[in-house]
Parts: C-alpha cells; structure tokens; sequence
C-alpha cells in the first residue's frame, strides 16, 4: 500500500513526523511504502493515502482560504482515502471546516468527551473558558473555531503526541535536523538521550521554567498564575538558556508544567525524561497517546483554580518516596514507548488506524 505525507517545514511537524521517519523501514517490511513530501507535486497523488499535515495549510487559511478548499477538492477528486493531520497544541484549536473533504481527523489530543466539539469555545479552549468565567476576565478578541457537524464525529481519531519526539541535552541538534532536506532527516535518526535517574541527589525541590506571553489573558491565565504563586515559594521561573534548564531539571524534585498554547508541551516530557516527578494542572478531560498522564502513577495533578497547589507540593516534598516513585514509574513507561518494543506497538498502532475501516 502506497502512502504519501504532506508536510510542512514547521520544526513542530519535524517533531510529529520523527517516529513515522524512524518507523519507515519496518512499515515498509509490513507492505506500507511511505513518503514524505513538503510541496504538491505530480507523485504525491501516486498513492493509496494521503495524510495531509494541517500546517502545511496555515498560511493558505490566513491569506487564500477559496485556494486551499480548492486544493482540498483536488485532492479528494485524486485520491482514493485522505486523512488530516491535525498537529495543532491544545485540544481544541480545531479545523472541522475541512471534514467534507477528508476520510479521517486524527489529532495529537482530543476530549475524552467527543460531544464537546458541538459547541464553541471561548478562545477555542475548554481551559480559556474556564478561566475567563472563573476568574471574570475581561472579554478580548479572541479565536474562534468552528463546532463540529454531529454527522462528522466518527471522523475524530487519536493520533500520536509529541513524546516520541528527540530531545537532547543540546537542542541545536533538534533546531539543525529540522532543516535538513527530507531524505536526509529519513538518515539522521536522533533518538531522545536526557535519561537521569530519579534516585539521585537532588538539590531544588520546585522548578518552572516558561514563557507567559499570549495574545489573551485567559490562554495565559495558567502560566502567569503559575510564576505568580511560585515567586511566593522563592522560585525563580526567568528565562535561562536550555542548557542551564536542563541543568536544572536534573536536579529538581517536582518540575511543574502548566498549559500554554495547549495542555501538552515538549516541557512535560523534558521533566519525566530528567527523573523529575511532573506537577501538572488536571488532563482528566485529555485523551491522548502515549498516555504518560495518568493520575498518581506518572504524574500529580492539581485543580485548574490552583485551589489545592500548596497542598499538593507540600505534601509530594514530604515524602520523597513517593516523588522518586512517581518519576520512576513516569520514566520507566515513557522509556518502553521509546524502546524497540514501543516502536512494534507504534507501527502496529499506526497500520490499524491507517487502513479502511
């Protein structure tokens, strides 16, 4: 079977597409040929499947909108199973005006509960929402997505998220693999080498690292409450160069990782790869895959209104175990998801949803 990926040149599409690259040849063995393409050109439509990456079409939605509609009827004219790849941060931040012309929508997180996506929310968020009724926040601007037609739900499917992405100690490597040309990014594999044990020595017992600026104050609402209750504690959440944040990662207790642009950032990952135990607002409502959020066993959650923070923290630093045995449990699943095991159950995970049901 014949696949072909369109793909932008955003270094978050370099990061989806790196197990789909590293999985490759074993597709190919199992009778899937994949090639990635970064243009539209002649042999991308010489395929069974197009998977087609959202961002290859954002600036087409800002400035030629009829002209990528029409490219999305070319394509659904041309070939025979078409599925969209929606690559975007949060949960919501969705584009189901392109549902018509696609067979599937798979997305890096979705709400546990489908039936949310029938009504709009403010920012495109559940979280934005929630913190503008909250905390009565000042109505802005803000974005805006369209709910989705109830015929079209059976569409959404889960894809994979950004923990089977490389991260390193020295993330120049990730910022030069991005640009390289495909062919030889398919050559490169650079697999995730930040591994610390969570049994050693640890001098921070908190630490947060982030940016808090956003274009509305209830998508920053999260991350700016976050450095404002921390500075109370002492912590100092300033921009640092990445190696001293690493650094310091393998040597923090409780890494903390609020929302930002959306509920998963490459920070979570970071926290579990350094041996840390990651503090993170509530993910009950996210479903997502690998699934390294689970409560109490990979990580700690707390309440979206911060209503419970101090409680959280004080009671995790009064008991090291208990840190040490989340971190282990956290790093111990992620490390199979990376594993040649983890690699059989992707590609496996990937050939069931990509075939016709």
């Amino acid at each position: 079977m014949k696949l072909s990926h369109l793909i932008s040149k955003d270094p978050i599409s370099h990061f989806f597409i790196f197990p789909l690259l590293h999985c490759k040849t074993p597709l190919k063995d199992r009778g899937f040929n994949l090639n990635f393409f970064t243009s539209i050109q002649a042999s991308l439509f010489d395929c069974d499947i197009l998977l087609l990456d959202n961002r290859f079409f954002s600036s087409l939605w800002a400035k030629e909108a009829q002209k990528a509609f029409g490219l999305l009827e070319e394509i659904r004219k041309r070939v025979g199973r078409v599925i969209w790849l929606d690559v975007t941060d949060s949960t919501g931040a969705t584009q189901f005006q392109v549902l018509p012309y696609v067979d599937r929508y798979w997305k890096k997180q979705l709400l546990k509960d489908r039936s949310l996506y029938m009504r709009e929310f403010y920012g495109a968020r559940i979280y934005s929402e929630y913190y503008k009724n909250r905390f009565d926040l000042p109505s802005e601007e803000a974005f805006r997505c369209q709910p989705i037609d109830p015929k079209y739900l059976s569409k959404l499917d889960l894809s994979w998220n950004l923990a089977l992405a490389p991260y390193h100690r020295f993330g120049l490597l990730n910022s030069l693999a991005h640009r390289l040309p495909l062919w030889l990014r398919e050559m490169c594999f650079l697999k995730s080498d930040i591994v610390f044990s969570p049994w050693g020595e640890r001098n921070i017992d908190l630490g947060f690292r982030g940016s808090d600026r956003y274009n509305s104050k209830a998508l920053g609402f999260q991350r700016i409450e976050t450095k404002r209750i921390l500075a109370r504690r002492g912590v100092d959440t300033s921009p640092v160069p990445r190696w001293k944040y690493l650094n310091e990662l393998f040597q923090t207790k409780i890494g903390v990782s609020p929302f930002g642009a959306g509920e998963i950032c490459f920070r979570d990952f970071e926290i579990i790869q350094a041996g840390g135990v990651l503090l993170k607002p509530d993910m009950s409502h996210c479903e997502t895959w690998p699934d390294l959020f689970i409560e109490n066993e990979t990580y700690v959650p707390f309440r979206w209104d911060f209503s419970d923070f101090h409680e959280v923290i004080d009671g995790l630093l009064r008991d090291q175990e208990k840190i040490k045995g989340i971190a282990q449990t956290a790093q111990k699943r992620y490390q199979y998801f990376l594993s040649d095991s983890g690699k059989e159950e992707f590609c496996q995970r990937f050939i069931d949803q990509v075939k016709p049901q």
